[in-house]
Order: C-alpha cells, then sequence, then structure tokens
C-alpha cells in the first residue's frame, strides 16, 4: 500500500470536511435570518385582525350612513306623513334634515378615515405575505443544504471503511498516526452536526 492511496484518501476527506463546514456555518446564516423573519412575522401578525375589524366597522358604517341618506331624502321630499297623511311641520322637517346632514358628514368622514387606514394596514399584511415567501425559501434552502451534509456524511463514512481497511494491512506507523487524527476529526465534524441538527430541530 503507497503513501498516494492515503494521501488521496486524506485529501478527499479534508475536501470533504470543508464542504461540510461550509455548509454547516451556512445552515447557521440561514437559521439567523428564520429567527429574524419570524421576528418580524410576529410584529406583523395583528394586522389580519385589525384588517377584519376596520372591514366590519365599515360596514357597519356605511349601513348607517344609507339609513341617515334615506331619512334625510324623506323629510327633503314630503310635506305629509305617507303613513296617516298629517302634515309634517316645517320646523321639525329642517330640523331633522340638518341633523341627519350632519350624521352623513360625520359617517363620510369616518368612512375615509377607515378607508385610510385599510390601505395602511394592507400595506403591512403585503409585507408580511412577502416575509412568508422569504421565510419559506430559506427553510427550503436548509432543507437542500441538510440534505447535502447527509450525503457528503456517507461518502466520508465510505472513505473512512477503506481507511480502516487500509489500517490493518498497513506497516507504517506514522500513517497509522495520521489516519487516527483523520478518523477523529471525521467524528468530531459528524458528532457537531447532529448537534446543530439537534439544536436547531424547530426550524425543520
Amino acid at each position: 500500500i503507497n503513501t498516494k492511496s492515503y494521501q488521496d484518501i486524506f485529501d478527499s476527506i479534508e475536501s470533504n470536511q470543508k464542504s461540510i463546514k461550509k455548509l454547516t456555518d451556512d445552515i447557521i446564516d440561514l437559521e439567523n435570518d428564520v429567527a429574524e423573519i419570524l421576528e418580524e412575522i410576529s410584529d406583523l401578525a395583528n394586522y389580519e385582525k385589525e384588517k377584519t375589524k376596520l372591514e366590519k366597522l365599515g360596514l357597519s358604517i356605511d349601513t348607517k350612513l344609507k339609513e341617515s341618506k334615506k331619512l334625510q331624502k324623506f323629510f327633503k321630499t314630503h310635506d305629509n306623513c305617507p303613513t296617516c297623511g298629517q302634515s309634517i311641520d316645517s320646523d321639525f322637517k329642517q330640523t331633522k334634515i340638518e341633523k341627519e346632514s350632519g350624521k352623513i358628514g360625520e359617517f363620510e368622514e369616518n368612512i375615509l378615515t377607515i378607508v385610510a387606514e385599510l390601505k395602511e394596514v394592507k400595506t403591512f399584511i403585503k409585507k408580511k405575505e412577502k416575509l412568508e415567501e422569504k421565510l419559506s425559501s430559506k427553510k427550503t434552502a436548509i432543507s437542500e443544504k441538510r440534505n447535502e451534509i447527509r450525503l457528503i456524511q456517507k461518502s466520508i463514512g465510505s472513505l473512512k471503511d477503506t481507511l480502516d481497511k487500509l489500517n490493518t494491512k498497513s506497516d507504517f506507523s506514522q500513517e497509522n498516526i495520521e489516519l487516527e487524527k483523520i478518523k477523529t476529526s471525521i467524528d468530531e465534524s459528524l458528532n457537531h452536526f447532529e448537534l446543530l441538527k439537534k439544536n436547531k430541530k424547530e426550524y425543520e
């Protein structure tokens, strides 16, 4: 067994370890991004409820607005009660018309305010939807990188088996020492990934 056989395997293992380290660092960065995005989404969570409340309030005010307009129109177009035929006092008519006119102005102003608030709320909801899309993309990237790590782990496992076989046949004591260092490094790398996976399980 020549030194080149060992060196080729060592180089492959080192390359795989570097790949795992890079992927692991990428996952950590992505999971930090996920945590930040989740926090932002949490801050925007109440806007859906706010939108529902505003829409419900708007419908209620719109109903009252229509009722006031109908009542105002009635007093503007009727001098007598359509039910009993009795004459409607002109001062009473004017008072009712002015009263409903005031209500109409107030209702219309309230509706304009609600429309403006709804526009602002919908902007935040749109932002939340974009963040949710971004979150999904980040989680997908994490999943893909974890799959890459698993494939590399399998490759390292195969290389480790090859090293074990070479070790049993080799008389090179120095190479055996290097072999043990590499195997230890492999185990540490795998253990590091497993710890990361356990600590970050909630993001899966």
